[in-house]
């Protein structure tokens, strides 16, 4: 825990240790700037910046519906995008779980028909609600009851609805800038560089600003959160599919200032089993305050 002058020495030095391909979540360029080029020596350095904070010329493009023609994906994906606006009090539990329903309908809808995720945005401000229910109905890829799934949670109680639409809205506000939407419209390119960073040990910097109130203005967060979550997956599943049950080498995960930037779900269990599956993460953020405030379900115990 600390400032970030006290949290970059750390961070830079766990970047450069780390002897397979890794995972940076910062707020900081200073930690692009001081170990890209150390990095460049060992793989392909991939930077996902949608703010524009470094001083570089390509960035990394990545469409939050990537994949979630399988409804798995589509159900992770819905679980990441939501997890920065996601109210905590037990009240709010069912709005929060219709949310999470309209959101992987939506991104499993627009990735078989193979629209752009500025289409699920739309969804999401309310335009053209039934065209959605339309594809999941009648498109040969769509996985079954996903329509009906989508239907009840659109026709619910009006009120509960109307709260669900607002977070999901909330989650997505931030498409409405051209930077934003031009970060989340990938070529092929992007796609391949992504699929294939992992197995040519490169680097993965996802940079955003720092975030202190995401309930009400959560900017890029959930995009890069949903990144952050899904390159975390994929390590997983790579893991669970080979021998040992681990990577090797790992996939280090240095986490700084991630409580403002990209509040993984997945981070207690990283805390707690990464290492085991080859995902060694150091996490680094300002307080403990803050790290119970966007975990407040887990015991977070990390070392001061």
């Amino acid at each position: 825990y600390g400032p970030p002058d006290a949290r970059r020495p750390a961070a830079v030095q766990a970047v450069r240790d780390a002897e397979g391909p890794v995972l940076v979540v910062t707020s900081d360029p200073a930690l692009w700037a001081a170990t890209k080029d150390a990095r460049g020596k060992l793989g392909p350095v991939l930077v996902h910046d949608p703010g524009h904070l470094c001083d570089t010329p390509a960035r990394l493009h990545w469409s939050p519906s990537e994949h979630c023609e399988d409804p798995a994906v589509a159900a992770e994906r819905a679980i990441a995008l939501l997890a920065p606006v996601r109210p905590h009090s037990r009240l709010d539990a069912a709005t929060a779980d219709t949310a999470e329903t309209l959101l992987r309908c939506w991104l499993h809808a627009a990735a078989v028909d193979g629209r752009p995720f500025r289409q699920v945005h739309r969804w999401a401000q309310g335009a053209g609600a039934h065209e959605p229910v339309r594809i999941l109905r009648s498109h040969p890829k769509a996985a079954s009851g996903h329509a009906g799934l989508l239907e009840s949670a659109l026709t619910a109680h009006p009120e509960s609805r109307r709260t669900a639409q607002e977070l999901t809205a909330r989650a997505l506000a931030s498409l409405s800038s051209v930077h934003i939407r031009e970060a989340c419209t990938p070529n092929r390119t992007d796609s391949l560089a992504l699929a294939s960073f992992l197995a040519e040990g490169g680097t993965l910097y996802v940079v955003g600003e720092p975030i202190e109130d995401p309930r009400t203005h959560p900017g890029a967060m959930p995009l890069l959160t949903a990144l952050a979550a899904s390159v975390v997956e994929h390590g997983r599943r790579m893991a669970a599919r080979s021998s040992d049950g681990r990577l090797d080498p790992p996939l280090t995960l240095v986490l700084d200032d991630v409580a403002a930037v990209a509040p993984l779900p997945q981070l207690p269990e990283l805390l707690a089993t990464g290492h085991q599956q080859g995902l060694p993460t150091l996490a680094l953020m300002r307080s403990p305050e803050q790290a119970r405030s966007r975990w407040p379900e887990s015991l977070l115990t990390p070392r001061p």
